[in-house]
């Protein structure tokens, strides 16, 4: 098949495109963010997003003399609109998106011909939009996923052609987070592509959809409420945002910097624990604790 792809940086970028070529599609073309967007006071963190055309991606690319077109965050819309005529005139059969954090206009969609397919870091219909691990971790969800569905003008809402799901595993980082995502999504990309030009495909349940925007400042607060396991796995997976994390806890207000370890309420729970000492700080949440260590007392 002929696939024309788009992707960022990182791993869930890298993976569908590795995988076009082991399974010998002709890829006609790769369009590629030359850098990370800027919403409001924020940009997407760095690591996440292509910064210009040394990342791995693009160096895939060129490796294998795929036609590279970087795609520019202010100008998205002109670049759009030039990359549909291109992929016409390569008639490509499919587009393939991964991580782009942008939408899509109906006439890009309908370049090729059986349409587009994006590559989606959330378990459709929940947590549409740019960043849906952000928003998984902190709502501290049981389960995460990827889900490989058609696309549509809309974030995110297009039939779901194929899922993959594991547990959440305590302390990974964000970059393996993506890591064990991009092994799921390469297995869920490849029954789809088996399955076209017809794929089989599922309406998403309206009722059961949400959507999350890109994160600000408030967002990273964190609250004693939380359970330490929580609490933990979302500072571990959003460190790479580079951001400090907010905490009113027992009458005093804090910064907390990285999550260390955590423990839940058993005997001696927190001889599992570094000690206290210096910058390092027990957290007490509504169940566990957390060992952290501080940006700086507010």
């Amino acid at each position: 098949m002929r696939v024309f792809y788009l992707g960022c940086g990182g791993p869930l970028s890298l993976t569908p495109l590795q995988t076009l070529i082991d399974l010998g599609h002709e890829v006609c073309g790769l369009g590629v963010l030359r850098r990370p967007p800027r919403v409001g006071a924020w940009r997407m963190p760095v690591g996440s997003i292509t910064l210009g055309i040394s990342d791995p991606l693009t160096a895939l690319a060129r490796r294998h003399r795929i036609a590279v077109t970087c795609l520019r965050p202010d100008r998205l819309a002109d670049d759009f609109a030039d990359l549909g005529a291109v992929i016409r005139a390569a008639q490509a059969e499919l587009i393939i998106v991964s991580c782009l954090p942008a939408r899509l206009p109906d006439e890009f969609l309908a370049a090729a011909r059986y349409g587009a397919i994006n590559c989606h870091p959330s378990l459709l219909p929940a947590y549409r939009g740019p960043a849906p691990l952000f928003w998984q971790y902190r709502d501290g969800v049981e389960e995460i996923g990827v889900t490989v569905h058609q696309m549509t003008a809309q974030w995110d809402a297009g039939d779901i052609i194929a899922t993959r799901r594991m547990a959440v595993i305590d302390g990974l980082s964000g970059i393996e987070i993506n890591l064990e995502l991009a092994r799921l999504l390469r297995a869920a990309l490849i029954g789809a592509l088996d399955a076209f030009p017809d794929p089989p495909a599922t309406a998403q349940d309206a009722t059961a959809a949400s959507y999350h925007g890109y994160p600000q400042a408030a967002d990273f607060a964190l609250s004693a409420d939380w359970s330490a396991r929580r609490m933990y796995n979302f500072m571990r997976a959003t460190g790479h945002w580079g951001n400090d994390y907010a905490l009113t806890a027992h009458g005093k207000r804090y910064a907390l910097k990285h999550a260390l370890a955590y423990s839940m309420p058993y005997a001696n729970a927190a001889a599992a624990l570094p000690p206290p000492r210096g910058d390092i700080k027990h957290i007490r949440c509504a169940t566990g604790t957390v060992a952290v260590t501080l940006a700086h007392a507010a």
